[in-house]
């Protein structure tokens, strides 16, 4: 039984590894999906105050926006995450496994804070207005 117990530990741990590493790259697919959601919703790319995304009257883009905002604050922990992560990391993974969840996380977040910093479109502003 323990042995059973172990695996599923190990596959656990594997699992939240991998959801840590992905969380970045998550975030940046579900913001632009909603952006794509509010395009559909108003007919119109939204820009700067226009309009506000908590104006958009549709349950559909209120689901989103909320998965949107779940998503930023989730992927702004995950450094909280890895540092916790690291004692069971140790027992649980490879170094080489656990240097390549690091170096997608790193990528994914570097994308992340990059298309944040640089804004093309100008979406991040008018979800932040």
């Amino acid at each position: 039984m323990q042995h059973r117990h172990n695996s599923i530990d190990r596959r656990a741990v594997t699992c939240f590894l991998w959801m840590l590493a992905l969380a970045p790259a998550l975030a940046i697919f579900v913001f632009y999906a909603g952006v794509v959601h509010a395009r559909l919703v108003l007919g119109h790319w939204p820009t700067l105050s226009h309009p506000d995304p908590k104006q958009i009257h549709s349950i559909s883009f209120a689901a989103s926006y909320s998965v949107i905002t779940i998503a930023i604050f989730l992927t702004s922990l995950s450094p909280l995450g890895w540092i916790a992560m690291l004692p069971v990391a140790e027992t649980f993974a490879s170094l080489k496994s656990f240097v390549a969840r690091i170096v997608v996380y790193l990528v994914s977040l570097v994308t992340l804070l990059t298309l944040a910093r640089i804004d093309p479109g100008g979406f991040v502003g008018w979800f932040l207005d």
